[in-house]
């Protein structure tokens, strides 16, 4: 009724409903919701759905917590879910969620996204970590180097069989000449039920979900719909890299080598 219905933007207000303010809350969305009635859905959660509370990274001591939901890119394919949180008062006042539903309208707001906290190592492995604060830095704006990004849930069985294997690719890519040291691709990895991007052209459906990002940014991320084993990886790297590499077993990739592959 919610997420597949016509209106693709939502505010959801997530509440205690035997909270002393609940009747006046319940009022003043009934009055917010005459605002853009048709454009915004306006929805209150009752804290017992738990599940939907752990979604949003909430616990029962926050509430009332009010979130907008724009999944008007998810829903066609196009992107992802984007989230932005009332920082107003706890009071919920009709002045202030208007402000904040017009600011959404005006574009004026920034998504929130989850992230791990980024750790010095994470880009000295073989297989680089990726966090969602470093994730422009490190992937969408690295014009060093290429990158094959691994997007993945630890609970993911499909996800536990690929690792060994991305841990293989990492383990090859790893050990290039000097020559190359600033121009091979990286193997990347993130925990995508940590951390969250907003990234044009990424839709993130299942998991493992893999992405090439290149290091020429007049390309678009490609999304990888290869074979899964490493061999599958080492040929599609040879074959995309934008820049010239060699490994010091003597394996070659880049644009002049396409032809040849």
């Amino acid at each position: 009724q919610i997420f597949k219905g016509p209106i693709k933007n939502h505010m959801l207000t997530f509440v205690e409903t035997s909270g002393t303010y609940m009747d006046g809350l319940k009022e003043t969305l009934a009055t917010l919701a005459d605002d853009h009635r048709g454009e915004m859905l306006h929805v209150y959660v009752p804290s017992s759905e738990d599940r939907v509370m752990s979604y949003f990274g909430l616990e029962k001591k926050d509430l009332p917590r009010t979130v907008i939901v724009d999944i008007s890119k998810a829903d066609g394919g196009a992107g992802s879910m984007k989230k932005y949180l009332f920082s107003g008062s706890k009071l919920h006042t009709l002045e202030d969620l208007r402000q904040f539903e017009s600011d959404f309208f005006a574009g004026v707001l920034s998504p929130v996204l989850k992230s791990e906290d980024d750790k010095p190592g994470n880009m000295r492995g073989k297989v680089k970590v990726i966090t969602g604060k470093k994730f422009k830095e490190d992937v969408a704006e690295n014009v060093e180097h290429d990158v094959l990004l691994m997007f993945y849930a630890p609970w993911c069985g499909h996800c536990k069989a690929l690792i060994p294997k991305w841990d293989d690719l990492g383990d090859i890519f790893y050990d290039v000449t000097k020559e190359s040291k600033d121009s091979v691709p990286f193997v990347a990895k993130m925990d995508a039920t940590a951390n969250e991007i907003d990234e044009a052209g990424v839709v993130i459906r299942g998991f493992p979900t893999i992405y090439y990002f290149p290091a020429d940014k007049s390309q678009p991320p490609e999304l990888y719909d290869g074979g899964r084993e490493t061999e599958d990886f080492v040929k599609f790297l040879q074959r995309r890299a934008t820049k010239a590499f060699e490994l010091k077993d003597g394996m070659k990739g880049g644009p002049e080598y396409h032809d040849e592959l």
